[in-house]
């Protein structure tokens, strides 16, 4: 015989990251996490979402805040919208039934602000020479300068995802006059950049991540005379668009590290000067 004890049964609740930021009753914004109970054989399940009415009885939650996967199952998936205000109220509750027999148990949640950030910084401000010799050439009758290109090392940082989310970022260059990102490539294992084709690039990773480090070739386009000093000073600012955590809609938490710039430019040199 069966021992059927509801009282026994643990509802378990595990995100699908287990990260220390949103968790299932903690959960951000836009997040999405996996709640489950241990199965019993022959026993029926249903989930849902709850909120007191202000009386103190438990009602269905607002459509809109919510979305189910899996609610007749021992494991439900539970998208939590991104327009959820931390400190909103919630109850999961599964109903657990065999032989027309029920009882249930809940979870209480409270939405939580969003610590997702991700975060830009040049590795230098020291100024940054360029890659290559000056190219010198004749057009018109006068003698231009060609600088080419830079490396330029960029830090990026990414934080509240957690250890197993995925993230993803789209990095380009602010605009800036005869300047171009050429290329953008990392060596950090298990993240990804994929080129756009339009000087932009989809950065990818998996987990919470300190100082990844991005090098950006830098192209100045300028041709330089000699009524300049020739230093050809330029400051490329790399910008990261488009932040997320992966298959959630959590918001990020802070918008001000989402761009830095460099410096890059060569010593001045004097014009020549004859007797």
């Amino acid at each position: 015989m069966k021992r059927i004890l509801l009282s026994m049964m643990v509802l378990a609740v595990a995100s699908i990251a287990s990260y220390a930021q949103s968790t299932g009753d903690n959960p951000f914004p836009g997040a999405k996490h996996k709640y489950k109970v241990t199965e019993v054989p022959g026993h029926a399940y249903s989930w849902s979402v709850k909120v007191d009415d202000g009386t103190g009885k438990l009602v269905d939650a607002n459509a809109a805040d919510v979305t189910l996967a899996g609610e007749a199952t021992k494991t439900v998936t539970i998208d939590w919208a991104s327009t959820l205000n931390a400190n909103d109220i919630y109850y999961v509750q599964v109903e657990d039934e065999i032989g027309g027999c029920k009882n249930l148990r809940i979870l209480p949640v409270t939405i939580t602000a969003s610590t997702f950030d991700m975060m830009i910084a040049a590795v230098t401000k020291d100024p940054i020479c360029y890659t290559n010799q000056v190219t010198p050439s004749i057009e018109g009758g006068n003698v231009v300068y060609n600088h080419g290109s830079a490396s330029v090392g960029y830090n990026l940082t990414i934080d509240g995802v957690g250890a197993t989310n995925g993230w993803s970022t789209v990095v380009s260059l602010e605009a800036l006059a005869d300047v171009r990102l050429a290329n953008l490539a990392t060596a950090k294992a298990g993240v990804n950049i994929v080129d756009n084709g339009d000087e932009t690039y989809t950065v990818t990773g998996t987990g919470d991540a300190a100082d990844i480090l991005l090098t950006a070739t830098v192209e100045n386009t300028k041709k330089y005379d000699n009524s300049t000093n020739n230093v050809a000073q330029i400051t490329p600012a790399l910008m990261l668009t488009a932040q997320k955590i992966v298959g959630q809609t959590v918001a990020e938490s802070d918008n001000t590290n989402d761009k830095d710039g460099a410096t890059v430019k060569r010593h001045a040199i004097s014009g020549i000067t004859f007797e």
